[in-house]
């Protein structure tokens, strides 16, 4: 559970950043950027995140990646 809440907040993260302006969005960038830089530690090494195996982790995050690049894309920011 732990996992799915702070891919949340990856993602409410990110969503500041193309919505907040000036110092708020400084803010957001890095603390989206901080939680990505978790998640892609927790992975490190393995092929999904339980290991070898699919879990429900890989589902709850795995559709971040298409989602940010469509919100750079419209937002005009680079986030990763």
């Amino acid at each position: 559970m732990f996992f799915s809440t702070f891919s949340v907040q990856c993602v409410l993260g990110a969503w500041n950043t193309w919505s907040a302006e000036g110092e708020e969005k400084e803010k957001a960038k890095e603390s989206a950027k901080e939680s990505f830089a978790f998640l892609e530690k927790q992975i490190e090494g393995k092929k999904f995140f339980s290991g070898e195996n699919f879990g429900f982790l890989d589902l709850v995050v795995g559709w971040i990646p298409i989602w940010l690049s469509a919100m750079e894309e419209i937002g005009g920011t680079r986030l990763v």
